[in-house]
């Protein structure tokens, strides 16, 4: 079989006159859209280099191989994207999360490597552009840079960028080639357990790097599989994180607790409406703790494999908070507004939560600490048709100091008027 029958055909323009004529039509079944859909993404795989439409004049072509650099394997079906030096470095430096088709400014194509790692781009402009490939468990353009120096990129982080992606200049009517390897990452992996032993299953995972200045931020640059859709502990409440730079990080781990009323039409039924209330969230870090700056760091080193993603949910150390917000003056309840705990030792906002229309307010789960209890945005009011809260008469934030250790009931936080 020939290499090239492999060769992905890869272009941009690979279906795309097919792709106006059905997706823009609004008379032709979705049905045959999805074909069409699936029609393109197997032809950027599959098509044969036949048949290959000439350069428009003026433009170049570029074309090129992935390879995986730990095992000279290509890189199959990898995503490969060719964008203007100017515009990658804009988009990293917003922290844009959308696809490359939707940035603004530029010129971005995208496409994906065929089963030998070859790609293709037709009717490329003249420039010099960077070639970016994105590969599960493999570094993508930004993992080499910190969260600082995306959101503030300068001459260095520019510098480091160049020495990191390659890049391919085009002239016109020529065929410029490149062979991109990719370095393999780190991983992390993890088991996620409550401190009963049961496995924590479905709870969002996301990892913190550690930031020149000591704190911890999250990873906004990995895969754009991780962006989109994001982590969740398996029915074994297991993880696997790939594609990872060597440094330090911590596992952050979010229960989410809320009262859900659904109402359908019959059992299993499709949802006629859903009403959530009472939210809470409550993060939990490695080492079982519920501050970041209290976590146990894990080192990660480029192209090995750590087991240190273990972290237990500590239920017993979680406890209910619940009280009242009356008026100071003749102690009736205020019906609107919103309670917030503090930690005591540096003011950071921890849990916040709604008052309720008796005046009533409640925390589902609170860690063991010191914390500042205080009200804002609390007073009396009236409900309108639509069931919005309209405020009528204002109170001053008011507050009290409450220490966690059990569950905590009957705490009254009584308010001034304003202007009274």
């Amino acid at each position: 079989m020939s290499r090239h029958w492999l060769t992905n055909c890869g272009s941009s323009q690979c279906g795309e006159a097919w792709g106006r004529k059905y997706i823009a039509n609004p008379s032709v079944p979705h049905s045959t859209v999805n074909h069409v859909l699936i029609f393109i993404l197997m032809a950027a795989v599959f098509c044969p280099v036949i048949g290959r439409s000439q350069q428009a004049e003026g433009m170049g072509r570029v074309i090129g191989h992935v390879y995986c650099a730990d095992t000279n394997a290509p890189a199959r079906l990898a995503s490969v994207s060719l964008e203007t030096v100017e515009e990658l470095q804009r988009a990293i430096s917003t922290e844009s999360t959308h696809k490359p088709s939707e940035r603004s400014g530029g010129t971005v194509k995208a496409v994906i490597a065929g089963l030998d790692g070859s790609f293709t781009f037709d009717q490329v402009h003249p420039g010099t552009y960077y070639v970016v490939s994105e590969y599960p468990g493999y570094l993508s353009v930004g993992a080499y840079l910190t969260e600082d120096e995306l959101a503030h990129p300068t001459d260095s982080v520019r510098k480091k960028l160049d020495e990191s992606a390659y890049k391919v200049k085009v002239e016109a009517s020529q065929t410029s080639r490149i062979e991109v390897q990719l370095q393999r990452g780190a991983s992390l992996s993890g088991t996620v357990l409550f401190d009963d032993g049961s496995p924590a299953v479905g709870l969002p995972v996301e990892l913190l790097h550690r930031q020149k200045d000591g704190g911890w931020a999250a990873d906004s640059h990995g895969l754009t599989q991780r962006m989109l859709f994001g982590l969740k502990t398996d029915d074994r409440g297991h993880f696997r994180i790939t594609g990872l730079e060597s440094g330090e990080v911590i596992v952050k781990c979010t229960v989410r607790l809320a009262t859900m009323e659904i109402e359908s039409r019959s059992f299993l039924g499709p949802p006629l409406s859903v009403k959530v209330s009472g939210e809470q969230t409550v993060n939990v870090f490695t080492g079982g703790v519920f501050r970041s700056k209290t976590a146990t760091p894990i080192k990660l080193v480029r192209g090995t494999d750590s087991l240190d993603g273990d972290l237990a949910i500590p239920i017993a150390k979680l406890h209910k908070v619940s009280g009242v917000v009356v008026a100071a003056t003749d102690e009736h309840p205020l019906n609107g507004g919103t309670v917030t705990l503090s930690y005591s030792d540096d003011q950071s906002s921890a849990y916040s939560a709604a008052i309720q229309p008796d005046g009533s307010f409640q925390f589902l789960a609170v860690p063991e600490d010191e914390f500042i209890l205080s009200t804002s945005g609390a007073g009396d009011g009236e409900y309108g048709s639509r069931g919005q809260w309209i405020m009528t008469q204002p109170y001053a934030s008011a507050g009290t100091g409450v220490t966690v250790h059990s569950d905590v009931s009957d705490l009254v936080i009584r308010a001034k008027p304003v202007g009274k």
